[in-house]
């Protein structure tokens, strides 16, 4: 029964979708085109595409680091003229995953600790996915899925799409209580 109760959200979020996953698929860095009028922070992809991203400040993004990112294209226009394409960044990663240790606790980790705080979640279930781990905090209004650093990697249910069937391992580690 407790199976069910954590992967129910999972099969929601995944029932009639056509949309591929969105975590984290290809490699950027991030690079300072501040110089040019409107431009800012730019990510350049390994084939030297240069994304324009609209919501990259809620990313924190800095000049020289390297990430694993996804996007969704936007139409929108742009006074830059340096960008390839204007994006909404759906997931970012800066550190390398296989750094990172599974939390089973709260208590063990500051940023599930001030998420807890700060969103007040009613449960956050960590997954094994391919070679990393990622922690689902589950609120009244939004799925929301983390990197084991914190990191935001898909901002709402609606651009998570990860397939059941490639995570395993759940693991409750909060419940809150009512």
């Amino acid at each position: 029964m407790r199976f069910l109760l954590l992967m129910f959200p999972i099969l929601l979020t995944n029932c009639g979708t056509t949309k591929r996953n969105t975590l984290c698929r290809a490699e950027a860095v991030v690079i300072d085109q501040s110089e040019v009028d409107g431009c800012g922070l730019l990510l350049q992809l390994t084939d030297g595409k240069k994304l324009l991203p609209m919501n990259g400040a809620q990313y924190g993004l800095k000049k020289g680091e390297k990430l694993m990112v996804s996007y969704r294209t936007e139409s929108a226009a742009s006074i830059c003229m340096l960008e390839d394409e204007i994006v909404s960044l759906t997931c970012v990663s800066r550190k390398s995953i296989s750094d990172c240790q599974p939390y089973q606790h709260i208590d063990e980790v500051e940023w599930l600790r001030t998420l807890i705080l700060d969103q007040s979640p009613s449960q956050i279930v960590r997954y094994k996915y391919q070679d990393q781990y990622l922690y689902q905090l589950v609120t009244a209004a939004n799925r929301t899925w983390y990197d084991c650093i914190g990191q935001l990697m898909c901002g709402s249910s609606e651009d998570c799409k990860i397939p059941s069937n490639s995570i395993t391992d759940s693991l409750l580690i909060y419940q809150a209580h009512r």
